[in-house]
């Protein structure tokens, strides 16, 4: 039981998180590639038995110390969830990067042709169109100005 509230707790925030009206796109990917990118730090610490992310299973183990603790069916639940996970938010990783795009239109190292690729197959569009656009983006100096806060200052 303690296994389960600590980790359905993660999962309770990240509903949390997604809830809401009005929520921009790069909040909720973000709040989904957060608790994905934290699943290798929670089976290290059940692992090592530290329990920094597990406190129920830590308050029990202290509380019952001749309890056996044994990792390996948690890490592989915490490994199933993961993978659970992985094919219910497949959707939104395929969106990721153009997202990100949008985020940093005017990031140098920008792959615009992948990244434009990528973003008409997922949401079917002209992939040279599409392409085009990324590139007016990434050249328009109002947006530049706008977005590194100097607008007023040159305007």
């Amino acid at each position: 039981m303690a296994f389960l509230a600590d980790f359905t707790g993660r999962f309770s925030a990240l509903n949390l998180q997604l809830q809401g009206k009005s929520k921009p796109l790069i909040e909720l990917i973000s709040a989904i590639g957060a608790l994905k990118m934290q699943i290798p730090a929670l089976i290290s610490d059940l692992e090592e038995k530290r329990f920094e992310f597990f406190p129920n299973i830590k308050d029990h183990l202290q509380n019952h110390p001749d309890s056996i603790w044994s990792p390996e069916k948690y890490v592989a639940e915490v490994h199933m969830v993961s993978d659970y996970f992985d094919v219910r938010f497949r959707d939104i990783q395929k969106i990721e990067e153009a997202v990100e795009h949008v985020s940093n239109s005017f990031k140098s190292d920008l792959n615009v042709c992948g990244v434009s690729h990528q973003t008409s197959k997922v949401f079917s569009l002209e992939r040279g169109a599409v392409e085009m656009e990324m590139l007016a983006l990434k050249a328009d100096v109002f947006l530049k100005a706008e977005g590194s806060g100097m607008r007023n200052s040159f305007l």
